[in-house]
């Protein structure tokens, strides 16, 4: 097993043209061989060593198209990992996606918007959004501005949406932070 592994990673493989399973077969044959000697270890059956080779060889196109094998080895490791935040804030995504709905544009006539939002993953909030004709980095640094500010108490504002009438301990935050009082009821 670990020598059809170290068969299948190297760069001759997979950078050379495609190859059968039987190729593999006696590549290993010849790699034990050396190792072990003539009679050191045998090989399994056919059938078996198809099985194992279709098991480690999965994703790695082995036998199949030689560019598409050198595209794949070719493909640079992801910068990221997998992230699992835990807390609000933590991770936040941006996002643009055209919106396939005519609307009146500022100009009156009709036109088609992009929608651009920005996403707390942890409690897949939508914390910010705008609706444009054409998304720019305008956009992106204008959502980040109403992300982490809170925004003010505006004129027309219903008064259900003040802090006061928050579930949260009003009385108790404004002792700490005088700028509570004109803050948005909102998460």
């Amino acid at each position: 097993m670990d020598a059809l592994r170290r068969i299948l990673a190297v760069e001759e493989t997979v950078q050379g043209p495609s190859r059968t399973v039987e190729f593999f077969r006696w590549r290993v044959e010849q790699v034990l061989e050396a190792e072990y000697g003539v009679d050191g270890v045998s090989l399994p059956s056919g059938s078996t060593f198809y099985r194992l080779f279709r098991r480690l060889s999965a994703g790695q196109h082995a036998t199949g198209s030689a560019r598409t094998r050198r595209s794949l080895a070719g493909r640079p490791e992801g910068p990221f990992g997998q992230v699992m935040p835990v807390r609000p804030g933590e991770l936040m995504q941006i996002d643009s996606t055209p919106l396939d709905v005519l609307v009146r544009l500022d100009n009156g006539k009709p036109g088609r918007v992009d929608l651009t939002a920005v996403i707390d993953v942890a409690t897949l909030t939508v914390t910010a959004a705008v609706l444009r004709p054409t998304t720019r980095s305008v956009d992106a640094s204008l959502l980040l501005a109403r992300t982490v500010t809170p925004e003010s108490m505006r004129p027309g504002w219903a008064e259900a949406l003040r802090m006061s009438r928050s579930v949260l301990p009003f009385a108790h935050l404004h002792e700490l932070d005088e700028r509570i009082a004109h803050a948005a009821a909102r998460r």
